[in-house]
């Protein structure tokens, strides 16, 4: 080939390589709008997970106390002093979380007129999670300290309640339990699950009111098992009638009696039987019971 082809042939121009088109370049305006919309939907991703559910706070406790002031019970050193370490124990045992609540009131003649009183609730701030050790501790000593100087003053304040003896003479000549009942059914809340009731006696159980249709035990007692459980069958409708019991209110309460040196008194198993009949009667199972 001649010099003077080769030398046209090298000015020719070279084959290019095909390369495709690549993505358009994103103005200010796009490129926010994208960011905005992984942001978005990330977000909804996330929410996409269940979320733990969250932990339901304890149950509080609500106690009511029906001390017996009538002379029938005595009032013996020895029956104030086991009456007295039984009341340590139940503040001691349910009134120690924030939001529990007992009220206390006196059995006499004026039962039901709720005559005599104390109300304790446990106002405490409660227990709170820090973020650091050194601080948690510091809120654990403040809930601690604060809790145990609740409980020592109500344990002063009931036991001081159990002494008084200001009720009327009149009044302490008898004895109204069937209005404790009454007063139960008006104190307690509906069934929840967001609050534990419980009923105490400190009492011989000795109920002992004058007037048509009411019993004395103190005049007459049962004279046998058959004739308590009779007089409880015929008892509970007039309760419900006279008394404005609402079984309704007791039958998710436990209900504890406490006797004491008062349970070798005369009679004593037969009115137990009579108020197990009673409650029963009334609705509330054998099992929230327990009589000394």
């Amino acid at each position: 080939m001649d010099r003077a082809r080769m030398s046209s042939l090298r000015r020719l121009p070279s084959a290019r390589r095909f390369e495709p088109p690549g993505p358009p370049a994103l103005g200010p305006t796009v490129l926010a709008a994208t960011v905005l919309a992984a942001i978005v939907l990330a977000a909804s991703g996330c929410g996409t997970e269940d979320a733990p559910p969250p932990t339901a706070s304890p149950p509080t406790d609500y106690t009511l106390l029906f001390i017996d002031r009538s002379t029938s019970a005595g009032g013996t050193a020895r029956t104030q002093e086991v009456f007295a370490d039984s009341l340590d124990r139940i503040v001691r045992r349910y009134l120690d979380r924030p939001g529990d609540r007992l009220s206390a009131f006196a059995v006499h003649k004026k039962t039901l007129a709720k005559a005599t009183r104390l109300d304790l609730r446990n106002r405490v701030a409660p227990l709170e999670d820090r973020a650091f050790a050194d601080e948690q501790a510091l809120e654990t000593a403040r809930f601690k300290r604060e809790t145990q100087r609740f409980l020592d003053t109500a344990r002063v304040r009931l036991r001081s309640f159990l002494r008084e003896t200001t009720d009327r003479p009149s009044f302490r000549r008898w004895t109204d339990l069937w209005g404790a009942l009454g007063v139960a059914s008006q104190e307690l809340p509906a069934p929840a699950d967001s609050v534990r009731t419980r009923v105490y006696f400190l009492s011989d159980m000795h109920e002992s009111m004058p007037g048509p249709k009411r019993r004395d035990f103190d005049a007459r007692l049962p004279a046998s098992r058959s004739q308590a459980e009779r007089w409880a069958q015929t008892d509970a409708g007039r309760l419900t009638t006279h008394m404005r019991v609402r079984p309704d209110r007791l039958e998710d309460a436990q209900f504890r009696v406490l006797l004491g040196p008062l349970a070798t008194k005369p009679g004593a198993q037969a009115i137990k039987f009579y108020w197990l009949t009673l409650w029963a009667e009334l609705g509330i199972p054998d099992r929230r019971i327990r009589y000394n």
